[in-house]
């Protein structure tokens, strides 16, 4: 052995190098120490922010030197891997900068260092990188796209960047046929605070309106300032209406922000549909801006049954495909209005049930549940129902114990004001052995399932739920294909109200309805309207047809009646929603309303008791509506 170290010795010293020669000794024999540290463009490192790596040796290297960096995930690093050279005769040598995208949520990298030289030991070898998911303004509408006035629109500027103050440097609004990411302030348009008591953007403006440019304020985190924007383009031109009104909104850190201001909301509509008024390949998933269908990212390729949307205008969609846009995504992705995202691994079986908690208030935060027929989420087990926190999959609790349940389906979700979450389907137990028979609630406080115990000991319902409403008080409805509570006569409609089930009954004494309740849903004035595939109520006495309103205050139950038809005709309703309104869009495999053809998808307009058709309608059936009332992202 030594005369095999010296001969390794000597052919060093003729080629002018060092060696690291393992288990000899000498002068020859060097171990290289290589230390990265990472620098980033703010601290703490924000989206839209770059950094980089330099390597430091404990001595200087005899040989050039390559030195890479890798991150563990590539999502929202534009040009990784970097390398970078440490010449010889040289210690240090730095990577160029590496680019962070946007992201709604915190992503942490784990940089992975290598070296093309044997002899040099990298200590360590691996570091993480937080990437802040905080946008640091968000734009919301608070009263959901209603304006204010016939010329006039009242949003709110919130600072959701949890460290640091931001201050607004302007705002500009326009028409949305400008281009996108050429947003230019127009002439025909004012930010202006107006005359109301209230907490405004622009300060120390004596006259109601203001320069569209000149909206400077400095906001705390978590602080807010109203904004309102009118149009002076000509008389009685309605922001969001004829115009579609944009608001763009910078802040100091180059943040922008967008919301689309709309009088008519935007509904999203799911099923197995794969042309929407008339337009070919709007594949499973359609947009209605009020007056066009248009495709979504280019759609999914198999049914959607759930939709939801998150505070920042993400829209969620989970069902039987396995691809969105083209990108492999197991029954449930993402689309933030330009592309759609899968949700890691996905699911291994239908997904029937969306709901999204932001109890919380902050909106880059929260919870989207799914429930559905898989036992697997994420490549985890996780039981007809799981969690998706924004960057990965997990169980109900904190300990990564499967508490799911036991059972075929969850087929409706729902969070009440107080953050529990509503569950319903066709399931007997939770994992951890508590008896729920089709109902119960989800305490995510005291990780527990709650049962729904009647004061005269039954618990839960005879057969599957199919549909969740839950009111501002945690009072709830559910729908189904359930006769009774074990004691007591339902037909598939009941209301919880904290220690008993009760019935819905009209005025002439009939318990419930004659069929299925598939879907529910609450307006403003607390009215339950109920949809799915009944012709009445449960003895005859009432006709309805598919659809009717129940009004608690006075336990009346009305039928949903226009231009001499009662209901809807043909077959079913799936899903309903309710927009800020009070309008009523449905869907389903009906063909008639109102008197006329409509296909599958209708919209109830409260104003004036009539149905209206959605263009043409869809050639498939509707399973899931949502509505997104307001639309904001980060351009970059």
């Amino acid at each position: 052995m030594k005369k095999f170290c010296s001969l390794l010795a000597a052919i060093a010293t003729v080629l002018s190098m060092t060696m690291l020669l393992p288990g000899c000794s000498g002068s020859n024999t060097l171990i290289i120490t290589i230390t990265p540290s990472v620098s980033t463009s703010t601290t703490p490192l924000r989206q839209n922010g770059t950094f980089s790596v330099t390597f430091t040796a404990d001595q200087n290297l005899p040989v050039a030197t390559t030195m890479t960096v890798r991150s563990s995930t590539l999502i929202n690093l534009r040009n990784s891997p970097q390398s970078c050279t440490i010449a010889a005769g040289s210690r240090t040598c730095s990577t160029p900068t590496i680019n962070i995208d946007a992201a709604e949520n915190p992503v942490t990298h784990i940089l992975n260092f290598s070296s093309n030289n044997q002899q040099a030991v990298i200590d360590p070898t691996s570091l993480p990188l937080t990437v802040t998911g905080a946008l640091a303004l968000s734009i919301t509408d608070p009263t959901d796209g209603v304006n204010q006035g016939p010329s006039a629109e009242d949003i709110t500027v919130t600072n959701v960047d949890p460290l640091t103050d931001v201050t607004i440097d302007n705002a500009t609004v326009g028409d949305s046929s400008t281009s996108r990411n050429n947003a230019q302030a127009s002439s025909a348009f004012e930010v202006y605070t107006g005359n109301s008591v209230g907490n405004w953007c622009k300060t120390g403006c004596s006259a109601n309106s203001c320069i569209v440019d000149d909206v400077r304020r400095t906001l705390k985190p978590g602080e807010s300032c109203r904004l309102y924007i009118r149009t002076t383009k000509d008389t009685g031109t309605t922001v969001g209406t004829s115009l579609s009104t944009y608001l763009n909104v910078t802040s100091t850190n180059g943040n922008t922000t967008r919301i689309m201001i709309a009088n008519t909301p935007i509904l999203y509509a799911g099923g197995t549909f794969t042309s929407a008024g008339g337009n070919e390949g709007i594949e499973y998933i359609g947009r209605w801006n009020g007056t066009n269908w248009s495709a979504v990212g280019g759609g999914v390729n198999g049914a959607v049954r759930a939709l939801t949307t998150d505070p920042i205008g993400n829209l969620y969609a989970t069902g039987d495909f396995t691809t969105a846009g083209g990108l492999s995504a197991n029954r449930i992705a993402r689309f933030d209005g330009n592309s759609w995202f899968a949700l890691g691994s996905g699911l291994n079986a239908t997904g029937r049930a969306l709901a999204f908690d932001n109890t919380s208030g902050n909106i880059n935060s929260g919870s989207l549940y799914v429930g559905g027929s898989f036992s697997d989420a994420g490549g985890l087990s996780k039981n007809l129902i799981a969690r998706w926190d924004g960057s990965g999959w997990f169980p109900l609790t904190p300990n990564s114990q499967d508490v799911g349940l036991t059972g075929n389906n969850v087929f409706a979700l729902a969070v009440g004001p107080s953050g529990n979450v509503y569950v319903g389907g066709s399931f007997s137990t939770s994992k951890d052995g508590k008896t729920l028979n089709n109902i119960t609630i989800w305490n995510p406080t005291t990780f527990t399932w709650i049962p729904l115990i009647t004061s005269g000991g039954q618990t839960g319902v005879s057969s599957g739920v199919f549909a969740l409403a839950v009111n501002s008080t945690n009072d709830f409805y559910i729908g189904g294909d359930f006769s009774s509570d074990g004691a007591q006569t339902l037909n598939f409609i009941a209301n919880w109200d904290g220690s008993n089930w009760n019935p819905i009954v009209n005025g002439t004494g009939d318990i419930g309805l004659d069929g299925n309740v598939n879907a529910l849903g609450i307006d403003t004035s607390g009215k339950i309207n109920i949809a799915g595939s009944f012709q009445a109520t449960s003895n005859s006495g009432q006709t309805l047809n598919n659809i009717a309103i129940w009004d608690p205050t006075n336990s009346t139950l009305a039928a949903v009646t226009s231009n001499g038809q009662t209901g809807v005709g043909g077959a079913a309703i799936f899903a309903l929603v309710i927009d800020a309104l009070d309008n009523t869009y449905v869907g389903g495999n009906f063909t008639t309303a109102g008197g006329q053809t409509i296909n599958r998808i209708a919209r109830w307009n409260i104003n004036n008791n009539s149905w209206s058709a959605l263009s043409s309608g869809v050639n498939g059936s509707v399973f899931a509506l949502t509505i997104l009332n307001t639309y904001s992202d980060s351009l970059t």
